[in-house]
C-alpha cells in the first residue's frame, strides 16, 4: 500500500506542467499629444496680433433709435412745436422728409435755343386760347408746358388732343415729390417726458404720429452726439 500511494504521488507530481512565466504587461511609454494638446501655445510664442485677437472680444454697437414726432402742416407749425419742447429742456431738431409721390407726366415742346424764340411761340398758343407755359429751368428749359397729369392715360389723351392740333409734341415722365415736416429729438430726450406729458403734447394735433428713426439721421446733419 505504501509503495502504491508513492507511486501515485510521484505520477501526479510529473504529469503537471510547468508554470508560464508570468509576463508583465507591455506599457506604451511613448507620448502621443491630442490634437487639442498639440494647438497649445504659450502665448509669448503668439504674435501680438495674434495675442489681441484672442483675448479680445469684438464689441458690437447697436444702432441709437430717437423719437420723431410729426408730420406738421408747416415748417412754422413744426418750429412752434419745437419751442414747446425746448420749454420743457427736451433738444429736437427740425428734419424735413422728402417723400415720393408716384411718376408724373408732362406734355410739353422741346425746348427753344433760347428764351426769346420761346417767348414768341408761347405768344402764338396763347392765341389759339391753348393753355401753355414757358418751362423756366432744368433739363427741359425754354421748353413750353402744356399740361402735367398724375395719370398717364389722362396724359396720352392730351398728346392726341395737341396733335391733331398740329403741335409736334412729346411725354416726358417725372418723379413727383412731396415734403413732410417733421420733429426728431436728440438722443435719449424721449425719456424727459413721461406718458402724461406726451398725451398733452399730441392732443392738440390729433393727426401728429411719433415714430423711431436712427438718431445717425440727425446727428450727421446736426453734429448732435
Amino acid at each position: 500500500m505504501l509503495a502504491a500511494n508513492a507511486a501515485f504521488f510521484l505520477w501526479r507530481v510529473l504529469s503537471v506542467p510547468a508554470a508560464s512565466p508570468t509576463v508583465a504587461p507591455m506599457i506604451n511609454t511613448t507620448f502621443a499629444p491630442s490634437a487639442s494638446a498639440r494647438q497649445v501655445k504659450l502665448l509669448r510664442e503668439l504674435a501680438p496680433g495674434a495675442v489681441r485677437a484672442r483675448t479680445e472680444a469684438p464689441i458690437v454697437k447697436n444702432p441709437s433709435l430717437c423719437v420723431m414726432v410729426g408730420a406738421f402742416a408747416s415748417q412754422v407749425d413744426a418750429q412752434e412745436f419745437m419751442t414747446r419742447l425746448a420749454a420743457l429742456d427736451v433738444v429736437s431738431f427740425d428734419h424735413p422728409l422728402d417723400l415720393s409721390a408716384g411718376e408724373g407726366y408732362w406734355v410739353y415742346l422741346q425746348p427753344f435755343a433760347n428764351r426769346d424764340q420761346a417767348r414768341r411761340r408761347l405768344a402764338e398758343l396763347q392765341a389759339r386760347g391753348i393753355d401753355s407755359y414757358i418751362i423756366p429751368k432744368g433739363e427741359l428749359e425754354n421748353g413750353i408746358s402744356l399740361g402735367v397729369f398724375t395719370r398717364r392715360d389722362l396724359a396720352e389723351a392730351r398728346l392726341v388732343e395737341l396733335k391733331r392740333l398740329g403741335l409736334s409734341v412729346d411725354l416726358y415722365n417725372i418723379e413727383r415729390s412731396y415734403r413732410e415736416h417733421w420733429v426728431m429729438l436728440g438722443e435719449s430726450e424721449e425719456h424727459k417726458l413721461d406718458e402724461s406729458v406726451w398725451l398733452a403734447l399730441l392732443r392738440e394735433n390729433i393727426s401728429l404720429r411719433r415714430r423711431q428713426n436712427l438718431c445717425s439721421d440727425v446727428a450727421s446733419a446736426k453734429n448732435f452726439h
